[in-house]
């Protein structure tokens, strides 16, 4: 009875959740170096159309460093991002972006025409490259993680 009531402990608790959102993030904080999903199985992402534009999801670096804990509790952790094109990157689909084009001259058969200032829309098809949600895998490492924190509570004297 004594040793349970060391689990039972709000400290343990605390502890545990925080640990359970630490690997979380690193796992999450993996997808991009190994660019693939895992759940039941590995899912690699679609590779990029052009070759030799750097590595998938990070340009700026960006979207990887916001993955951080938003909210835990005793018995919870979220995990997730405030950058806004997260969305369309985790789940795919179609986005547009309207983009100002400034006044400019252009050579067209040995003459000089000038180009006016306008906008334009372009659209894009952005494929799914998952990197956060419920993945089977991470459960069954925090499910162990935990398992061997008791038993270590447990077992100390």
């Amino acid at each position: 009875m004594k040793k349970l009531s060391r689990i039972s402990r709000h400290g343990f608790l605390k502890e545990m959740t925080n640990n359970a959102g630490v690997t979380a993030v690193n796992f999450v904080k993996k997808r991009f170096v190994e660019k693939n999903w895992k759940d039941q199985g590995t899912q690699p992402w679609e590779a990029r159309k052009r070759k030799g534009r750097g590595s998938l999801l990070t340009v700026s670096g960006r979207l990887k460093r916001s993955i951080r804990k938003i909210a835990s509790g005793n018995y919870f952790v979220y995990i997730g991002t405030d950058v806004p094109y997260a969305k369309v990157h985790n789940e795919g689909g179609e986005t547009s972006k309207t983009v100002n084009v400034r006044s400019h001259q252009r050579k067209r058969n040995g003459r000089s025409h000038n180009v006016k200032l306008h906008t334009r829309t372009s659209h894009f098809k952005v494929p799914k490259r998952q990197f956060l949600g419920d993945s089977q895998y991470l459960a069954r490492g925090l499910e162990l993680m935990l398992k061997q924190a008791v038993e270590n509570e447990l077992n100390q004297s």
